[in-house]
């Protein structure tokens, strides 16, 4: 008889706890966030310090989330307005 090892990756329940936990720590985060509004959208901006690096977490009211490290956030800075314009999608926030 062949001994069988449990490997939670395999049947996804690793993937469960850290999803929750990733839930738990987001809706945590907002406590300490601030808001950036207009009559379009709402959001809130956090930093991030769990991963090696520090990352700015931006999340939506809809729990949609991003972490932006400090690559990612200088290059955005450098897109010319047009470029920005062609990603925004504000008909999702109507």
């Amino acid at each position: 008889m062949k001994a069988v090892r449990h490997d939670p990756a395999a049947d996804g329940t690793e993937d469960l706890e850290s999803t929750r936990e990733t839930v738990e720590h987001l809706r945590s985060v907002r406590e300490h966030s601030w808001v950036v509004a207009n009559e379009f959208a709402h959001v809130w901006v956090s930093v991030d310090t769990r991963g090696n690096t520090p990352r700015l977490l931006v999340q939506t009211p809809e729990n949609d989330h991003i972490f932006l490290d400090p690559l990612e956030l200088a290059c955005i800075t450098r897109w010319p307005h047009e470029d920005l314009a062609y990603i925004l999608r504000t008909a999702e926030y109507r």
